[in-house]
Formats: structure tokens, C-alpha cells, sequence
């Protein structure tokens, strides 16, 4: 498995990254090509379809496949709190609302 530095997985946000996933199911498809441990993951809550970035960060801890840092950037605040508790359950530190490190 290749590493990228950055990846966006969000449906509407341009954020310069080294990947970009607009759906649930892009994101697995990028995740499942690349080793995310030492990329920073820009994540959003609401990906316009049923699965959302909480399922994605779920679909990575099932995955064991981590990235060093999460930066939320959903606008979501249930959204955004569920991910967060899903990564300190993890083991990553909590830097700000919106930025977990592993």
C-alpha cells in the first residue's frame, strides 16, 4: 500500500489535499488502496447519502487502518461529537473540537 499526506472525504468542501473522496463508498475505495498512518484525514459528518464520515471512521477502526491525525470539518455538531468520541475511544488525543491526533 502506497501513503498520501492529506485526504478529504467530504460531498461539498474544497480543501487542498492529496486525495478527495465526495462519497461513503469512494472513501473505502481510497482506504482500501492506501495506508493512512501517517496522513492527516479531513473528515465531514454528512456525505449526502446514508453512510456518513461517522461510518467511515467506523469502517477505518475495522480496518485498523488509522490515520495520524482527524480534522472534522463538519458542520454537523452531533456529527462532529460522535466521530470525536469514536477517536478518543481509539486512543487519539483530543487537540481542539475538531482535531484528534494518534
Amino acid at each position: 500500500m502506497s501513503h498520501i499526506e492529506t485526504f478529504l472525504v467530504d460531498d461539498l468542501r474544497d480543501i487542498d489535499a492529496d486525495t478527495v473522496a465526495r462519497t461513503y463508498a469512494d472513501a473505502v475505495k481510497v482506504a482500501d488502496t492506501l495506508d493512512l498512518s501517517c496522513a492527516t484525514l479531513y473528515l465531514d459528518h454528512d456525505l449526502g447519502e446514508e453512510k456518513t464520515g461517522y461510518n467511515f471512521i467506523m469502517y477505518l477502526i475495522a480496518e485498523e487502518n488509522l490515520p495520524k491525525e482527524v480534522l472534522i470539518v463538519s458542520s454537523n455538531p452531533v456529527g462532529r461529537d460522535n466521530i470525536g468520541a469514536a477517536l478518543v475511544q481509539e486512543g487519539y488525543q483530543k487537540r481542539s473540537p475538531h482535531k484528534f491526533i494518534r
